[in-house]
């Protein structure tokens, strides 16, 4: 009876966290210069230099990237941080005046 591993390769999963963060940085940059609507899988796969099907399987589809980019913003605005700060405060309005994004 054998026993079988699981297989791990660093190396590979070096390659498709790369080829995932390449996907969703060519789809950041379709989709601000032609809006959401107006980009395609296939469109993405030819920004990333990748195939079609290469897309899918490291990111999933169209809305599968919007949202990982929509929450990478998120969490590289600090956005978690002020909404911590407020619900720790007594005073919302005075946590919010404290944030430096929300001055002009």
């Amino acid at each position: 009876m054998s026993v079988s591993r699981p297989y791990h390769s660093p190396r590979r999963a070096e390659a498709a966290a790369a080829t995932r963060h390449d996907i969703v940085d060519a789809a950041r940059r379709l989709f601000l210069e032609r809006g959401y609507a107006q980009v395609t899988v296939p469109d993405i796969a030819r920004e990333a230099g990748i195939a079609v099907k290469t897309v899918y399987a490291s990111a999933g589809g169209k809305a599968e990237i919007l949202r990982e980019n929509v929450g990478t913003g998120v969490t590289a605005s600090g956005a978690e941080e002020t909404v911590a700060r407020v619900r720790e405060s007594g005073d919302g309005a005075a946590a919010l005046a404290g944030d430096t994004l929300l001055r002009p």
